[in-house]
């Protein structure tokens, strides 16, 4: 069961997405906020970090960035309302593997995450 720290303060959408992921057999732990998910994130493994961008207490590329320098091998997924073309690139050069738009197809986070975490199997072996 892959093991996934996710960062969403719309506790809707979250919901959501936990539900789905559960159903698909992802162990999905959730954060409302940046600061206690980055503590949680020094101190557990994880296969895969899905991360907002737009947080009450850190922006999410900082948070990225910082995780980036905890643990460079853990894939991280935004997802995120920030729109365009800009901020993909923006996101990308901050340390992310992925970037999806909001709203999304629970379908395509599914099929994205499994191969982020499948392609850093791969890389780690």
């Amino acid at each position: 069961m892959a093991k996934v720290l996710y960062v969403e303060d719309d506790l809707t959408i979250a919901e959501i997405v936990k539900s789905f992921m559960q159903q698909k057999l992802i162990d999905i732990k959730h954060f409302n906020k940046a600061q206690p998910a980055l503590i949680d994130f020094e101190q557990q493994s994880y296969q895969l970090v899905i991360l907002d961008l737009n947080l009450p207490d850190i922006y999410g590329l900082d948070v990225c960035k910082q995780m980036r320098l905890l643990n460079p091998k853990t894939p991280i997924l935004i997802l995120s309302a920030n729109i365009g073309e800009t901020n993909r690139i923006i996101g990308l050069e901050s340390g992310a593997n992925d970037y999806l738009e909001k709203p999304f197809n629970l379908h395509e986070l599914y099929a994205r995450i499994k191969n982020l975490i499948q392609f850093s199997a791969k890389a780690i072996t």
